[in-house]
């Protein structure tokens, strides 16, 4: 199993985002994922793969994510194997996000193995900021 925290790109301290009584989580979504056994590219050999498809981050900032990997023996028993930073990634406001990217070819490897991700044909822009953003997604840049 592998769990993900948010840490600032810079500290690396976890981020922990105040609420009006009590602090919140600053990841939304899902943040613990199970292993795939999929073959990323043609004619290679299948790898382990811990997607995250439902994860957004409630606070625009700089950060870093955090990957934790655990081996759960058995009920009483889980040993902590790794651990391992992202590369740094903006998060932006709704009112300031560029734009959605279309998505990568390991996106569409993803789906082809069964794994629920939602897959977007097309460049969607923010009409108000038409810049474009990098094309390479984060999942890239964490498994590379």
């Amino acid at each position: 199993m592998c769990v993900v925290l948010l840490v600032h790109h810079d500290t690396l301290e976890p981020v922990v985002v105040q609420g009006k009584e009590t602090s919140m989580c600053p990841l939304v979504g899902v943040t613990a994922s199970t292993s795939y056994r999929i073959s990323l590219y043609e004619g290679h050999p299948p790898m382990a793969v811990f997607p995250w498809v439902d994860l957004s981050v409630r606070q625009e900032g700089f950060y870093k994510l955090q990957f934790h990997l655990f081996e759960i023996r058995d009920e009483m028993e889980t040993i902590h194997l790794a651990q391992v930073e992202s590369n740094s990634f903006q998060v932006y406001s709704a009112k300031s996000f560029p734009c959605m990217s279309a998505s990568t070819e390991i996106t569409e490897t993803l789906k082809k193995n069964g794994i629920r991700v939602r897959v977007s044909k097309t460049i969607r822009t923010n009409r108000a900021r038409a810049t474009q953003v990098p094309t390479i997604s984060l999942f890239l840049k964490m498994l590379f």
